[in-house]
């Protein structure tokens, strides 16, 4: 092995393997065969292989020895191979890594088009018109040639899209394809109640058989233009003792209101059929502030609903350890006007104080 040692512990461009090691060092190095290097290393001054700051004279000595065969280069930055001490670092090349200058980042190549470059669609649709359909101008490439087969790459997430084929009307799939001729039955039709931005991906072709590798986006925006009709959730039982009070009434009545028009909040609550009198009292916050016992018909606002606590009455239960369930009927109406009815919350009174 041959190592050739420079002014900052490493050659020029390195030497040739061959089955004799030698080592040279230089006007800082030592006469040993530890290729260390460097200032304060050497032999005693005036003896044999010692550079200036290590004894002897300038040019050092030359130690021969066989070693087994084997090629490193070393470069002012620091050895090629293994890991040895010499230079300003360690690196496999200047500036490559662990060297003097960090190794510049390997960039990715560019992805190769394939096919031809689509165009992504974008169109509006009002949810009472219910669906899209497309047409064949609706399918374009950069290059401007005729598209002659689409391929479905991906589904809409909250709506349908269907063709038509050999007359029957049927979904469309991830990996269909569609000639130009069936792209006049293409329709998207959007999931009951959605409003907003849904959309699908397509791979378009001009000759049938190479498909654009980047596929297109086809975005509908459906536009909610219908006041649709909330409902009432299903409540859970409210469990009270006999004399003490459920505050969470309210909470569940006003949890209940659903409506699919996501602008559309609730705005009152009328209660239809309150619990009687000999079972306990409802009672509620006014928007002024005041206490108020809330009877049959009572029309609260949606602030006024939240506040709603039923206090139990203190001999509601009349066997011991028994059971009475108090129920209150109530109908709801959305900020649009639209009502929804047959609400109904059960509150269990248990025997708690006989």
């Amino acid at each position: 092995m041959a190592l050739d040692f420079s002014i900052f512990g490493g050659g020029t461009t390195g030497s040739v393997a061959t089955t004799t090691s030698t080592t040279t060092f230089g006007l800082f190095g030592t006469s040993s065969l530890t290729p260390l290097g460097g200032l304060s290393s050497g032999n005693a001054l005036g003896t044999t292989g010692g550079g200036i700051f290590g004894g002897g004279t300038t040019t050092g000595t030359t130690t021969t020895t066989t070693a087994p065969s084997n090629t490193t280069t070393f470069g002012l930055f620091g050895p090629s191979t293994g890991v040895l001490s010499g230079g300003f670092g360690f690196g496999s090349t200047l500036g490559g890594s662990g060297g003097l200058f960090p190794a510049p980042p390997v960039v990715a190549p560019a992805p190769v088009q394939v096919g031809p470059q689509g165009i992504d669609i974008e169109e509006q649709l009002l949810e009472s018109v219910g669906a899209h359909t497309f047409s064949t101008s609706d399918f374009m490439v950069e290059s401007g040639e005729n598209v002659s087969e689409i391929q479905i790459i991906t589904v809409p997430a909250n709506g349908t899209v269907t063709v038509e084929l050999d007359g029957s009307t049927v979904d469309v799939a991830a990996g269909m394809k569609i000639v130009e001729d069936d792209f006049g039955t293409l329709k998207y039709e959007p999931d009951s109640g959605f409003d907003g931005k849904d959309s699908f991906s397509i791979a378009m072709s001009t000759d049938g058989v190479v498909f654009d590798n980047t596929p297109s986006e086809v975005c509908i925006i459906v536009i909610d233009n219908v006041e649709s009709a909330p409902s009432i959730d299903a409540t859970a039982d409210i469990a009270v003792e006999e004399g003490q009070s459920a505050s969470g009434v309210g909470a569940a009545i006003v949890g209940s209101f659903n409506d699919p028009d996501s602008t559309d909040t609730l705005d009152e609550v009328t209660l239809t059929d309150v619990p009687d009198a000999d079972e306990g009292t409802l009672t509620y916050t006014a928007d002024n502030g005041g206490s108020m016992v809330a009877g049959d018909g009572a029309v609260l606002s949606a602030a006024e609903a939240a506040t709603l606590s039923f206090n139990a009455a203190s001999d509601a239960v009349t066997s011991n350890g028994g059971t009475v369930t108090a129920t209150l009927d109530y109908t709801m109406t959305g900020s649009d006007g639209a009502s929804a009815s047959g609400g109904a919350l059960d509150i269990v009174i248990s025997d708690g104080n006989d």
